[in-house]
Parts: structure tokens; sequence; C-alpha cells
């Protein structure tokens, strides 16, 4: 394979056609151009030449540190200078794409923050997360909620489609709608990092497996703060709410489904006579058509109306005198 020493580092390349216009492609993440080349041969038929190459710190190339500048930044400036090494000029360039409901790439440090927009990407090489697409740096105490869509050969996660190596999760979580893509993860589609006290909800992201992190569910979620989570930092409202921050406004607090009743709370009569044995002895009509009467704790909750039928007025004590409504 050839290399080519370009700004102090040597890097793996490869050229694919032999005649016509230049074209760059870079995948996505930390990933090594390999998987690239059948499609570059597909574009080299059409008559092109593509150049591919391994990154500095990515894939065959070199490990190289540069004291200023982005490493996206940096990667830019090496390409630049690979082309003109090798004649590839003019050249267009292009690459995969990440999409992140609050990043699409990131390589700093992130603490506290969320996310609730829809993601998506389309074609075959492309990152979707519903925090970040790709993550080569820091997030801690952060969520996402929107839902993740991508195209069939991309790569989506809950919260984050790739976390790269160098990157770190700590106390996350994603509970939006998984939908398409060819590596799928209820939290990470793919994770080369750490990841650590991170989840995701099972049934509302419709994914029961990820790269990395803990799935719940939804019941488990707005019951109590997950294990690992920060009590000084995360607040919850058991049932509705999922986790949140203690300082976010209330119309931004994420709520789950409300529970179904207990049996406690959904009373059921068995018949007239019930009711009747759970009132008071006496019942007095309220008027020539019906009566009301109090209902002793623990028997059906709310008022009854209760509709004379051929009594007279006074006593009722028997359930064929009158009907419940």
């Amino acid at each position: 394979m050839p290399e080519a020493k370009v700004r102090g580092v040597t890097l793996n390349y490869q050229v694919v056609g032999n005649t016509g216009p230049w074209i760059e492609f870079t995948p996505g993440g930390r990933r090594g151009f390999e998987e690239l080349v059948p499609f570059a041969e597909r574009i080299a038929s059409a008559g092109y030449r593509v150049l591919l190459h391994d990154r500095r710190n990515c894939g065959a190339s070199d490990v190289g540190i540069e004291p200023l500048g982005s490493e996206h930044e940096i990667w830019a400036d090496d390409l630049c200078a690979l082309c003109r090494q090798v004649g590839a000029t003019p050249i267009m360039a292009g690459g995969s794409s990440a999409a992140g409901g609050f990043v699409g790439i990131n390589n700093g440090i992130i603490v506290q923050g969320f996310a609730t927009g829809a993601v998506s990407v389309s074609g075959n090489d492309g990152f979707a997360g519903g925090f970040a697409g790709t993550n080569s740096g820091s997030i801690t105490q952060a969520y996402a909620t929107g839902a993740v869509t991508g195209g069939t050969g991309s790569v989506i996660g809950g919260f984050v489609g790739a976390n790269n190596e160098g990157g770190s999760l700590e106390q996350t979580y994603a509970i939006g709608k998984l939908t398409g893509g060819g590596t799928v993860g209820g939290l990470a589609g793919t994770n080369d990092g750490t990841v650590n006290n991170s989840y995701w909800d099972t049934q509302t992201t419709g994914v029961s497996t990820s790269a990395a992190g803990t799935g719940l569910t939804t019941a488990a979620f707005i019951a109590a703060l997950p294990p690992g989570f920060d009590t000084t930092v995360w607040g919850l409202q058991p049932n509705p709410s999922y986790p949140h921050f203690t300082w976010q406004p209330g119309g931004t607090v994420p709520i789950g489904p409300a529970p179904p009743p207990t049996p406690e709370q959904t009373p059921v009569i068995a018949s007239q006579q019930q009711v009747i044995d759970n009132l008071v002895t006496t019942v007095t009509f309220a008027s020539a058509k019906k009566l009301t009467a109090e209902v002793p704790a623990g028997a059906v909750s709310g008022p009854i109306a209760v509709h004379n039928s051929s009594a007279p007025a006074g006593t009722v004590k028997s359930a064929e005198s009158f009907a419940v409504h």
C-alpha cells in the first residue's frame, strides 16, 4: 500500500482508477478507508480517479499530535499536502455525514446538555445520534429524546452514532425512536471509547441492543434515577417524568406516559345490593325523583344518584325499590 510523508507523519493512501478528474472520499469517525474501496471502484469505472487515505491517528497511518488547531483542521491541512505530493490536483473532496441533535461531531467537552429534535442521515455511510453523530471527546450528564432515522448502511444510536476511540460518555441516556440504519444501538451504534452509567429506553427506542450502555424499561426510567446518576445534578418527578436537570424550566422536562390505574383506583360494583350494603342505613330522598347519600370510606367513590322507581319517600332498604345509574 502506498505511503506518503506529509507534515511530519506517514499517511497510508490508495489511488483507484487510472485516468480522469480527481475525487477524494473520507470515511466517518476514525475508520480506515478500506470500506470505501468498493464504492471508489464504481466511481472510477465511470472515468474518475479516486484518492483514499487514512488520516493521521486513523487506520494504518501514523499517530501524530499537533499543538495548535482542531483535529479536523489538521486533517484538512494533511489532505491538501497529500494531494499536492501525489499530483491529485485539482480535486473534489467529500466524505460521510454525521448528524446529531446537539452536535454532529464532538471532539471537545460537553457537560449538562440535552437535545429534543429529530435527527436523520441518508445514504450508506453516515452517522446519526440523538445527541451526537460521532464523539471523540467527553460528554458528561446529557440526554436525548428525539427520534433518529438512518439510511441503509448508516450507523445510528439513540444518543450517539459512534463513540470513537478516546470518546467518553458518563451519565447519559436516550429515549427517542430509532428507525432504519445498518448498524443500530439503543444508546450507541458503535463504541470504541468508554461508557459509564449510561442508559436507553428499550421500549420507546424500539431497540433491545446497543454497542454500550444499559437498557431500561419505561417504567424503570420514570420510577427513579438510574444507578450512577448524581442526585445533586439530576432530578425526577416519579411517574411521570424522565430524569432531568434540576435547573431545567418545567416546560422542558421530558414527560413519560401516564401510569395505568392501580386496582385500588378502579372501583368495581358487583351488584345494586352491594351498593346498598355500603350505603348508610337510612337514605333520604332529596326530591321525588332522586336521593343522595354519603359513601363510607372503602366503598365506591364519588356521588351516586339513585332514581326512585316505586318506594315512597323515607327509608330505602331494598335493591328492588330503585335503580343505580
